[in-house]
């Protein structure tokens, strides 16, 4: 479960003092209640791999899988509609006799939570991992949310928003005003030691975002449509939304 965060907090990517300020007093008793934060959506296509929970002993080298898709039987890698709060989801391939049980299942994931009927019930804890709700299997997931499609919207003032152009580049919009900024990615990887544990797992998210004349920031992936940036006590929670950048980075 994503926790409400802690004030101060401000709502504003330039984090401006007089913005801030007052998106604090608002935040922490000013009268008109908690911010909003972004909405989980987790992946459904790709490979999951299997740390099951407590470690068997005999315990192989990624010796389980699931393989989720979006298209029944077909394998099908790719992530759902980056807009929808909720898709349906199929296992498409299993590897592993613990997961045996698993072939040809389909279920749903609404925001943080997958069911896939038969097979597998839990939540991602973050954009690559998922939890049974029993904590019996934990699957790891090495994907990278894209972050080049739409545009990234604070959630609390649509008029501060960021957009991202190619690997490295990306504008930043405060109102009528834009700003250029570069970016450095964190990418997935899922590895394990020569024993077959444990499993060590970079999660995917953003090592520094560097705003001309403004902050520097790094990110966390609120599943593959939220980003939740943070600098120093403060911290902005983006949305991907379907719209259009408001104009061309400078």
């Amino acid at each position: 479960m994503i926790k409400p965060m802690k004030c101060p907090r401000s709502s504003a990517l330039t984090a401006a003092a007089a913005v801030a300020a007052t998106l604090v007093q608002v935040a922490c008793g000013g009268g008109v209640g908690e911010l909003a934060l972004a909405t989980f959506l987790g992946t459904g296509g790709g490979q999951f791999l299997l740390e099951p929970q407590p470690m068997p002993a005999d315990y192989g080298i990624f010796d389980d899988a699931l393989t989720f898709s979006r298209s029944g039987t077909q394998v099908d890698t790719t992530p759902p509609d980056l807009y929808a709060s909720e898709y349906n989801v199929f296992v498409s391939g299993v590897n592993g006799a613990r997961l045996g049980a698993c072939t040809g299942a389909s279920g749903r994931v609404v925001g943080e939570r997958v069911t896939i009927t038969g097979c597998f019930t839990g939540r991602y804890v973050n954009v690559n991992r998922l939890v049974s709700d029993d904590g019996t299997r934990v699957l790891y997931h090495s994907f990278d949310p894209d972050l080049a499609t739409g545009l990234w919207v604070d959630v609390n003032d649509a008029s501060h928003a960021l957009k991202f152009v190619g690997q490295t580049a990306a504008c930043e919009y405060v109102g009528a005003t834009k700003r250029a900024a570069s970016y450095q990615r964190r990418l997935a990887e899922v590895s394990q030691a020569a024993n077959g544990r444990p499993f060590v797992l970079t999660t995917a998210g953003i090592t520094s975002l560097a705003v001309t004349g403004g902050q520097t920031w790094t990110g966390e992936f609120i599943g593959i449509s939220g980003l939740r940036l943070t600098s120093g006590t403060g911290s902005v929670d983006l949305q991907r939304r379907d719209t259009a950048a408001p104009a061309a980075c400078p």
